[in-house]
């Protein structure tokens, strides 16, 4: 039996490669797909610039409001970039 894509849309060119990480994806209601990212990538990527363009009083790695972003778009949510709420 021939194997079926994980990925089936009901459009052509639904699914794409992240051109962060590399990961066979598709749109998940962000927009990612427009930035060829996948949402993990997308999220970090508006942390991180999050993180710049507030000046958050935390080291990046382990900042609480970088993680309360990307907490927020997990959630389907879109927080503010300056408080993360």
């Amino acid at each position: 039996m021939p194997r079926v894509a994980k990925f089936q849309g009901g459009r052509a060119g639904a699914t794409y490669t992240c051109h962060a990480c590399g990961k066979q994806t598709r749109e998940t209601g962000l927009e990612e797909s427009g930035l060829d990212l996948c949402r993990k990538c997308l999220t970090m990527a508006y942390a991180d610039n999050a993180h710049s363009d507030y000046g958050h009083k935390f080291e990046r790695d382990g900042c609480p409001i970088c993680r309360k972003i990307i907490a927020g778009y997990d959630a389907g949510q879109y927080p503010d970039h300056e408080t993360g709420d």
